[in-house]
């Protein structure tokens, strides 16, 4: 099916298929290069040069992956819409995640040497696959350090929300018990009469008639 007659739901649902499910594990950079224009240069006889947006994508710890494209909507909105919001933006394009560099389990050396092969984050670490954690020496244990961190990462920030959730179900319960206090206090207490021969209790002075009440 033609994607120009798609609606934008469908299309971004296109770009959420298996074959584009590794993309949080690579390194997107967007940036200008300088494109000669050949025909305003030969019209012009001057070398004109048009600016252009690029992208570099390359997988986290492989250096021969690497693509070098001109920007296409598919990049843009669709694959790395984060990423080009930056750029545009004049931001870092920098992966989210924890930085290597915050991880205590790893030596200056070994941040320095996965930085170099384009692996920033512990996420990054964590999802190596094998054919390239087996390029580094350790690196398995280490990935495997990287996604328990991340697990208890992410159950602590979970416990952390259900505790919130409760203190502040707990701070409406006291609020609510307060407002009930204050209306009981505020409620005037009924006076009981005292009951006359028969039994019945005597109506309030002023339903009495006149003379009943001198």
């Amino acid at each position: 099916m033609n994607k120009a007659m798609l609606s934008a739901d469908e299309v971004a649902d296109s770009f959420s298929q298996p074959r584009y499910a590794q993309d949080s594990r690579m390194v997107v950079r967007f940036y200008i290069r300088a494109v000669k224009n050949e025909f305003k240069t030969n019209l012009e006889g001057r070398p004109i040069f048009d600016e252009t947006e690029y992208i570099q994508i390359r997988a986290a710890g492989d250096q021969t992956s690497l693509v070098d494209t001109p920007v296409t909507l598919e990049h843009s909105q669709y694959r790395f819409p984060e990423q080009y919001a930056k750029f545009k933006q004049g931001l870092s394009q920098a992966t989210s995640g924890t930085p290597l560099d915050q991880w205590p389990q790893l030596t200056v050396g070994q941040v320095a040497e996965l930085k170099g092969v384009g692996i920033h984050t512990v996420e990054h670490l964590a999802e190596l696959p094998d054919n390239l954690a087996s390029k580094f020496m350790g690196s398995h244990e280490l990935r495997r350090k990287a996604s328990t961190f991340l697990k208890v990462a992410n159950d602590d920030a979970a416990a952390n929300k259900l505790t919130d959730e409760l203190g502040k179900r707990d701070a409406i319960i006291a609020e609510m018990q307060e407002q009930l206090k204050a209306l009981a206090a505020d409620k005037p207490k009924r006076q009981t009469k005292p009951k006359v021969d028969g039994g019945e209790t005597p109506p309030d002075d002023e339903a009495l008639p006149e003379f009943l009440t001198q």
